[in-house]
């Protein structure tokens, strides 16, 4: 079972780190190749949907981040604010969640080694 399948079934905070993670490094990979493969409309798609779905995880990350620190606090207004925080997570998670099945269903980009230079 790879990384996105994990995701879509089970989103904890593990998972969440560990697509932040790959998607990262298919960035670094990604941008040390040449120019003739940034033109393949299959592989910028694939690039493309794996930045969105890093953004939505971001947003995630940083809403469990604030809620962890909220909960130092029992307020009224600390609590109001923690139950609205907890909605957003759920619909950014909702979006993030679809979009890594659209992710999972597209055929994995392959790059040729003619594509590759000695350098990189």
């Amino acid at each position: 079972m790879n990384k996105l399948e994990k995701y879509v079934d089970n989103s904890n905070e593990k998972n969440i780190h560990d697509i932040r993670t790959s998607t990262r490094r298919l960035h670094a990979s990604y941008s040390l190749l040449t120019k003739k493969i940034h033109g393949k409309p299959e592989i910028n798609n694939y690039v493309r949907l794996s930045k969105d779905l890093f953004k939505y995880n971001s947003d995630i990350r940083d809403i469990d981040i604030i809620c962890q620190h909220l909960n130092l606090y029992e307020n009224k207004e600390s609590s109001r604010l923690q139950k609205y925080l907890i909605r957003k997570r759920e619909q950014k998670l909702k979006s993030a969640i679809n979009l890594a099945i659209r992710l999972k269903d597209l055929p994995l980009p392959e790059v040729h080694q003619e594509y590759l230079t000695t350098k990189k």
